[in-house]
């Protein structure tokens, strides 16, 4: 028997590698590795449809590879703030991603 491993599972662990850390919220993480692309689309519609759209049109590797690269044009744009610190949502990082760029 083999274990399928989930499109949540798949973007969390490539972004994980990709980032080199995790600095989100150990249950959402979970949550997350639990969902099917249709799952985690489907809880991104409402605050962000065009990652929803993106995440039903491309493979998890692809959604993680986008999450990472909006999120080191974002780190290198505010590099003189303060930033983050903490635990925090992936899904609401990403909305947040999403929703900052143009």
């Amino acid at each position: 028997m083999s274990q399928q491993i989930t499109y949540g599972e798949e973007f969390v662990s490539h972004l994980t590698a990709l980032s080199r850390q995790t600095p989100f919220n150990y249950k959402d993480l979970q949550q997350i590795k639990a969902m099917h692309r249709e799952d985690l689309a489907e809880r991104l519609k409402s605050e962000c449809p065009e990652i929803s759209d993106f995440v039903l049109s491309s493979t998890a590797r692809e959604v993680a590879e986008r999450v990472h690269q909006k999120r080191m044009e974002l780190a290198a744009a505010a590099s003189r703030g303060a930033g983050a610190h903490g635990a925090v949502s992936l899904l609401e990082f990403v909305v947040q991603l999403f929703s900052a760029t143009v």
